[in-house]
């Protein structure tokens, strides 16, 4: 049954594989995100690093921003294969 259901994704396997790297990469950032948040807040905030403040700060920012395109990327891929991969299970069905 597995063997099946690969076979329906076979012509759709680069977006496949684009939406696990979309997923992958977007739970990386969600990783990372809270753990330099805290560092900022516990570190360089109380000792008014201002410098340190503005350089994570900034990566924060670039997290965010590769966040929302990593997550727009990620809708695209997977809703294209969203719909091509039952389309093709129903055909397969039909013309048994």
């Amino acid at each position: 049954m597995l063997r099946r259901f690969i076979d329906y994704y076979k012509p759709h396997r680069k977006l496949f594989f684009a939406d696990l790297f979309f997923a992958f990469l977007l739970a990386v950032c969600d990783l990372f995100y809270p753990m330099i948040a805290k560092n900022i807040i516990n570190e360089y905030v109380p000792d008014k690093n201002l410098r340190l403040l503005l350089i994570w700060s900034a990566v924060l920012l670039g997290i965010y921003l590769l966040k929302a395109g990593t997550h727009s990327g990620g809708q695209n891929a997977g809703g294209y294969a969203q719909r091509c991969v039952p389309q093709a299970a129903k055909a397969a069905i039909f013309f048994l």
